[in-house]
């Protein structure tokens, strides 16, 4: 019975190595695609790390001067990158240029506002060409009095010190010379050389007053002369 049962025991095993060997033969491939794929990962990530070490090699001098160029103190205090950043904002933020007290040609744009809670409304913009030499608080009582002489009705006369003026001197020109006004001051300089000359020389036609003829005193007679 065991000689038998041989027979059975190697066909059950052939068709077992049979089912085997493919399997194996599966796994493995997919063992080496796995390796294969790895390997390609691995080589995308060095491609990367690369590529970004260049990159951070090659902006380092641009950072380095940024870092040179942030305040001191924002370094010795500890600040973050967005507080620095936010700093940095601030301070190169455009003010606006209200100063008024210069002899230069100033192109002005101002706007009047009504702040009276409830009523905000800001008016029509405009723009000024001022040459004067003036303060922000004489400007601006210039503006709300020409609003006022403007629109007489629109603001009642209780609420009128809610006016405010916003304004801004977008440029500065340097005022030309008043050519009419030296022109004047020449023909007076002239006038007033003609008539001193005229002064200093008599005209032609001028009579001459006669000369003053000076009289001797009378000769006084000699002894002999009395004698006779």
């Amino acid at each position: 019975m065991i000689e038998d049962s041989m027979p059975d025991g190697g066909l059950i095993w052939l068709f077992g190595q049979m089912i085997r060997l493919p399997l194996e033969a599966f796994v493995y491939s997919m063992e080496m695609l796995l390796e294969t794929t790895r390997g390609w990962q691995r080589m995308a990530n060095r491609g990367i790390e690369s590529a970004t070490r260049e990159a951070a090699r090659a902006l380092q001098p641009a950072e380095g001067g940024i870092q040179s160029a942030a305040p001191a103190s924002f370094k010795s205090n500890g600040a973050t990158g967005a507080e620095i950043d936010n700093n940095h904002h601030k301070e190169t933020k455009r003010m606006p240029d209200t100063n008024l007290s210069d002899d230069t040609l100033k192109l002005v744009r101002s706007k009047v506002l009504f702040v009276k809670r409830g009523r905000e409304e800001a008016f029509q913009e405009q723009e000024d060409l001022v040459y004067d030499n003036m303060t922000g608080a004489g400007f601006s009582a210039w503006k709300v009095a020409e609003f006022i002489q403007a629109h007489p009705n629109r603001i009642d006369h209780a609420d009128k010190k809610y006016l405010r003026v916003y304004y801004e001197v977008l440029e500065r020109y340097p005022r030309e010379k008043l050519y009419f006004e030296d022109e004047q001051l020449d023909r007076l300089e002239r006038i007033e050389r003609a008539i001193r000359a005229s002064h200093a020389t008599a005209p032609a036609n001028t009579p001459v007053p006669p000369a003053h003829v000076i009289t001797p005193p009378p000769e006084r007679p000699s002894r002999e002369d009395r004698a006779k």
